[in-house]
C-alpha cells in the first residue's frame, strides 16, 4: 500500500533509520552529560570532605546563640541560622549534631534539607543518565540536578523552567496515548 508517492516499505525503512539515528545521538549525548555529572559529583565530594573550619566565627556565634536559646528560638530564626551555612557540609553536619544533642527536631529537619551524600547522589544521577541514553527525558535529569543545586543554595535551571520543553510535551503525549507531534518539516 502506497502513501502519497512513497511505499509503506520505504516509509518504514526511513522511520527505522531515523529511530536508529536518534538512539545513536541519545547515546552520544548521554556520554557527554555523564562527563558533566562526574565533574559535578567530584566537586560535591571535595566539598563534602572539607574539614570543619573551627575558626569559623559565624558558626561559633550561631552555636552560641542556639545553645542559649535552645528550643525557645522561633523556627524562622532557627532556619536563618542554618541557611547561612548552605553549601558548607561540615558546618551543616556540626549544626545537625548540635540539634540532635539538644533534641531540636525542627533544627535537624531543616539541616537535613541541605545535606546529602555525594556517592549516593552519583548513583541516582547515573540512573538518569542511563535512561537518557535510551531516549529518556532530559527534564528528569535536570530535576534531579536541580535538587542537588537546591541543597547547595543554588537554583537550576536558572530560570526554574524546563531544560527541554519539547521533550516534556512529547512525554505528555506518549503518556496520554497520543501520537508524536509532527514538526512543520514533517507536515
Amino acid at each position: 500500500m502506497a502513501t502519497g508517492d512513497y511505499s509503506q516499505e520505504y516509509l518504514d525503512k526511513k522511520q527505522a533509520d531515523l529511530d536508529r539515528d536518534r538512539r545513536t545521538q541519545d547515546q552520544k549525548s548521554a556520554v557527554e552529560v555523564q562527563k558533566y555529572v562526574d565533574a559535578l559529583i567530584e566537586l560535591a565530594q571535595e566539598q563534602y570532605e572539607m574539614p570543619l573550619d573551627v575558626n569559623n566565627g559565624a558558626l561559633n556565634n550561631a552555636l552560641g546563640v542556639l545553645d542559649k536559646l535552645g528550643d525557645q528560638m522561633p523556627i524562622m530564626q532557627l532556619r536563618g541560622y542554618v541557611d547561612q551555612f548552605v553549601g558548607q557540609p561540615a558546618a551543616l553536619r556540626t549544626l545537625k549534631a548540635f540539634f540532635e544533642t539538644k533534641d531540636m527536631a525542627s533544627g535537624v529537619e531543616h539541616v537535613n534539607k541541605y545535606l546529602y551524600e555525594p556517592f549516593m547522589t552519583a548513583i541516582s544521577l547515573k540512573t538518569y543518565v542511563d535512561t537518557l541514553s535510551r531516549g529518556g527525558s532530559l527534564n528528569e535529569l535536570a530535576t534531579e540536578i536541580g535538587k542537588i543545586a537546591q541543597k547547595e543554595g543554588l537554583k537550576f535551571p536558572e530560570n526554574g523552567g524546563l531544560i527541554d520543553p519539547a521533550g516534556a510535551e512529547e512525554a505528555m503525549r506518549a503518556a496520554a496515548g497520543l501520537p508524536a507531534a509532527q514538526s512543520e518539516n514533517q507536515a
